[in-house]
């Protein structure tokens, strides 16, 4: 028995006669009455007694046309459930991203991924970079956003965004009114200074200790936005991610653009071997083309 025979019997069980029934499934009257023949002699049943030009179906035939409509109505549900899940329906994206990405862009564009999917419901975790990195490669994340220092072995990653690190420093500093500022005239400046491990206070070392210069550091923080909190309050300056800073905004801080370029990258990131959901891959398309 083969799903095209079955397909002929529920034709010809829905339609009455093989001409019709050929209509339906797309062949010929005489490929009908061969699939229902070779049926019969597998199933080793007389399913249907000819009588003029229909064909009327035995008690057997009734038995088995109930289990045929079960079993074509579960295709249906398979498909229609299929169709729910490409919509986004009944799938929960979980997402998590470390905060310059969850404060600054994730907002907005997962505001756009629910327009396009709007039966998705999306559960968002803010953590750090390296928490980011376990809750992906442990599962309990569908896509990650991280920065660039985490440990990439066993992830695939995309960088999804780059942006140039600038300055805060707060109103009425002797830099707030430069248009750019050289490394080397942070020297003697507080500094609120990202974590050590950070790949752009990294850079931002080298660049000083290249201009014989030291950072003189007042406070550690990991994040961005904590950098411009402590700057508002006049406790130093310090280098930031504008991203991290897109849903923050302070009349006492003032963005400056250094002379020498340290950069920002952001990572989508999931583990290598595992095919993303579509919503998950449109996230990360959508992160790319933020601006």
């Amino acid at each position: 028995m083969n799903p095209r025979q079955v397909e002929a019997f529920r034709a010809v069980m829905t339609c009455g006669t093989t001409a019709r029934a050929a209509e339906l499934i797309h062949t010929s009257q005489p490929a009908v009455s061969r699939l229902i023949g070779q049926l019969e002699a597998t199933l080793r049943l007389r399913l249907f007694v000819r009588e003029r030009a229909r064909l009327h179906p035995t008690p057997e035939a009734k038995a088995l046309f109930v289990e045929t409509t079960r079993l074509y109505a579960g295709l249906d549900r398979l498909r229609e459930r299929a169709a729910a899940m490409r919509g986004g329906q009944g799938v929960v994206l979980h997402v998590t991203a470390y905060p310059a990405m969850g404060y600054g862009l994730m907002p907005r564009m997962i505001a756009r991924l629910r327009q396009e999917f709007p039966a998705l419901t999306v559960s968002v975790d803010i953590v750090s970079s390296p928490e980011v990195r376990d809750r992906v490669m442990s599962g309990r994340s569908d896509i990650g956003f991280a920065a660039e220092e985490i440990d990439t072995h066993g992830l695939s990653t995309t960088v999804v965004q780059s942006s140039r690190a600038q300055l805060a420093v707060p109103v009425g500093h002797r830099l707030a009114g430069r248009r750019r500022v050289r490394i080397a005239e942070l020297a003697g400046e507080p500094f609120i200074a990202l974590a050590p491990v950070d790949v752009a206070r990294r850079a931002l070392t080298a660049l000083m200790s290249k201009a014989g210069q030291e950072l003189q550091v007042a406070i550690e923080t990991p994040y961005s936005l904590n950098v411009a909190t402590f700057v508002a309050e006049g406790a130093g300056i310090g280098l930031v991610n504008p991203l991290a800073l897109a849903s923050y905004q302070s009349p006492r801080i003032v963005l400056v653009n250094l002379t020498e370029e340290i950069r920002f990258n952001a990572l989508a990131l999931h583990p290598v071997g595992v095919v993303l959901p579509a919503q998950a891959r449109r996230l990360v398309e959508l992160m790319s083309q933020a601006r």
